[in-house]
């Protein structure tokens, strides 16, 4: 399993909406975690991406 640092829309954490290579200031990137690539918010997240952006983060171990 590989972590993935996220940030979500909000205190609930049900939906990402960024992905980070390392954590980030919280007081710019408010709502940051870390996920599995085998969590299905992360897979539905980057099943929404650009397919020449996807090469750049794991593929999910789960896809939605």
């Amino acid at each position: 399993m590989t972590t993935i640092y996220v940030q979500f829309s909000d205190a609930t954490k049900t939906v990402i909406v960024s992905l980070f290579g390392n954590p980030q200031d919280p007081e710019h990137y408010p709502y940051q975690g870390t996920v599995e690539d085998s969590d299905p918010r992360y897979a539905v997240f980057w099943n929404a991406l650009p397919e020449n952006v996807k090469s750049w983060w794991p593929t999910p171990t789960i896809v939605n």
